[in-house]
């Protein structure tokens, strides 16, 4: 037997009747730890523990938590902003699917972090109204995907075992209208599960491969016995459960195989641990996988490993949808076709019913019935069943089992089927729709993984790449200062004795300096600088076009101010004459360059070494929000050259070479 991997509904429900415990207690802190979600609660019947979720089909209590990371996750950091402080109301299973809801009550709402624990599984934060806040992945559900602040939709089940005086009904019901052998009805149809199908079978002393057609009514009968039975034990609690993990036998060395809230009868020969509660069986089962998870950053292959298994989740969920929705919809059909064509006895019963219903209860009524079944009055007895609230029968029509409405008559009847025939063709059609986009975005995912593969930029940090830099049209290095602190260095530390120092005629400037080399500097470099020291200071945030700079030599700037005199950090003292630049340009282009990635400076400077860039000026989108737009400008024309690698785009970078204020593109 392959080792446990997932937890299935059961172990859900029972997960969920322990956890009644924690109600009322207050959460503390949350983590996000790789895949996982730690939740730090505490509660006086406990004391502090830990909820783990691990959306790949695990949830339980541990004492034992795996340690927290340095950095909270984005998700991480949305679910304190919500529940940090706030009381478990209520835990909930889902009907009997995997899906676990935690209630929470904080500043007079309600939220419901909800977890799916089915194969591609996610962890929702949702309101009250069950509107999505936030999650963990993206929202699929059916054929589209749904937004934050939309609406969530729980998944459709067959089975719902939460009354208990329905059980026997419903379980009969969807084993008589399966199509599969019995261990895989209890499987999938009820939702158990492979392990506690075959447990089901064996109580029942029956063929996991029996026909559900060749059961008799006594073997039926003993198939809704064992469920309820397992069933009654788990919902009722700890006091019924006998948490246990079981070891393979046979091998030199002990493996733990799986871990189960009963005793079942099929590991009878294994060895067994007992513990006292579920969750610290699940605990210790998953404690190896625990302990071996990093909580750093596992790279930047890792992430993508996940983003690509998280596709596949996506569509083998996505598949196995459409094809319930096939069967569904084929179904329902041939049932309104089938009470098409048996119009005149169907007619005559629902007719005689409400006759009947006009003289004598329900309860009567089913006396009647009774009566007539052992009399062996063939119509009657293939009404099999009779629901009083909502007034329908169970009719046993050519050996099929159909409910009708004594409220309808048979045309409307056959139109419910008909409906629910076209009602599941339009979900196929969505989300076969839907299909198409998720792989549409798996094939984008793969060519992205293609190109990152041939990625060969890398640059190579400089000495100057912590200032704001650009090389000339003449290929002179030019720096400023990008606050006080980088201009007292840019003075103090870098500027030599030939260079010349620019600065714009305005409070607020950077220190902008030439590096000559010992070498003469052209006009157009001189016009470059100045427009550079002229960009990056107040007379942009001004919204100026135009503005005075001047130049001099280092030996005119000095720190030391006249005696009586104040100077504040990352100001000069200018001695001696200044040589002006009236009314210079405010100029600032941005561009991608295949050896630097992203620069900024003057456009004559910048346009000659990119290939691809854009003009600024003065105008409304501050510094973040024109960073946003030139980025999205540059991956657009990424997706069309593929000499533009994605390392050489960062909206940092952008930032980095983005003027002071407010600014346009041209």
């Amino acid at each position: 037997m392959q080792p446990k991997k997932q937890m299935s509904g059961l172990d859900i429900a029972a997960i969920a009747a322990e956890m009644q415990k924690i109600v009322r207690g207050k959460i503390e802190k949350i983590y996000q730890i790789g895949e996982k979600l730690r939740i730090r609660f505490y509660t006086a019947a406990v004391g502090k523990r830990d909820i783990m979720i691990d959306p790949n089909g695990k949830i339980y209590i541990t004492e034992n938590p795996p340690t927290a990371p340095k950095y909270p996750t984005g998700m991480a950091m949305l679910l304190r902003k919500y529940l940090t402080g706030g009381a478990i109301l209520s835990v909930s299973q889902y009907k009997f699917d995997r899906i676990l809801n935690i209630e929470v009550g904080r500043g007079g709402k309600r939220y419901n972090l909800l977890t799916e624990l089915f194969s591609g599984g996610n962890v929702l934060l949702l309101n009250e109204d069950r509107l999505v806040i936030g999650s963990k992945e993206n929202v699929i559900q059916g054929n589209k995907k749904i937004s934050t602040g939309e609406a969530y939709t729980f998944p459709e089940v067959d089975f719902d075992p939460s009354d208990f005086s329905l059980l026997e009904r419903d379980v009969k019901d969807i084993l008589l209208n399966s199509d599969k052998n019995l261990s895989e009805t209890i499987a999938v149809k009820l939702g158990f599960g492979r392990i506690y199908a075959e447990e089901i079978c064996v109580r029942a002393k029956l063929n996991r491969k029996s026909r559900i057609e060749e059961l008799s009514e006594e073997e039926t009968e003993n198939i809704c016995f064992e469920v309820k039975k397992i069933l009654s034990d788990v919902l009722l609690g700890e006091g019924n459960l006998k948490p246990n993990i079981v070891y393979s036998s046979g091998d030199s060395s002990k493996k733990a195989i799986g871990f189960f809230p009963v005793d079942l009868e099929i590991f009878k020969e294994e060895e067994k641990e007992y513990l006292k509660t579920f969750s610290g069986a699940a605990d210790k089962y998953f404690k190896g996988e625990i302990e071996r998870e990093r909580v750093e950053e596992k790279g930047e292959k890792g992430k993508k490993d996940r983003e690509k298994s998280k596709f596949e989740r996506i569509l083998e969920r996505q598949g196995a949808a459409i094809e319930e929705y096939r069967r569904k919809m084929e179904t329902n059909k041939e049932l309104g076709d089938l009470i098409y064509a048996e119009y005149p006895p169907i007619e005559e019963i629902l007719k005689t019913l409400n006759d009947a219903r006009k003289r004598y209860s329900f309860g009567e009524i089913k006396e009647i019935l009774r009566r007539g079944r052992e009399k062996g009055i063939k119509t009657v007895e293939k009404i099999k069943s009779i629901n009083e609230r909502e007034k329908k029968i169970i009719f046993d029509l050519n050996g099929r089992e159909i409910e009708l409405s004594l409220e309808k008559n048979v045309f409307e009847n056959a139109e419910i089927y008909y409906e629910k025939s076209k009602k599941f063709k339009k979900k196929i059609n969505g989300a076969l729709r839907s299909r198409e986009k998720i792989s549409e975005e798996m094939r984008r995912y793969k060519k992205e993984a293609e190109k990152k593969k041939k990625t060969t930029f890398k640059l190579k940090r400089r000495w100057y790449h912590k200032f704001r830099w650009f090389f000339s049209s003449n290929g002179f290095l030019v720096i400023a200062g990008r606050d006080a602190d980088s201009n007292e260095e840019v003075v103090n530390k870098y500027m030599e004795k030939n260079d010349l120092f620019f600065h714009a005629d305005i409070s607020g400037a950077p220190a902008t300096v030439i590096k000559t080399n010992k070498k003469e500097i052209p006009e157009l470099t001189l016009e470059e600088a100045a427009k550079f020291a002229v960009s990056y200071s107040n007379y942009w945030k001004m919204g100026a076009y135009a503005g005075d700079c001047y130049w001099v030599f280092p030996e005119q700037v000095s720190k030391t101010p006249e005696s009586g005199e104040y100077l504040s950090k990352g100001g000069f003292i200018i001695r001696g004459s200044r040589n002006y630049l009236k009314d210079v340009p405010a100029d600032v282009c941005i561009g991608i360059s295949v050896e630097d990635g992203i620069i900024g400076g003057p456009t004559s400077a910048i346009a000659g070494r990119c290939k691809y860039f854009v003009e600024l000026e003065p105008g409304p989108f501050n510094q973040n929000d024109i960073a946003k737009k030139i980025y999205r400008h540059f991956i657009e024309i990424r997706e069309r050259d593929e000499e533009i690698e994605r390392d050489m785009i960062s909206q940092e970078k952008i930032i980095h070479f983005a003027p002071p204020g407010t600014s346009r593109i041209k």
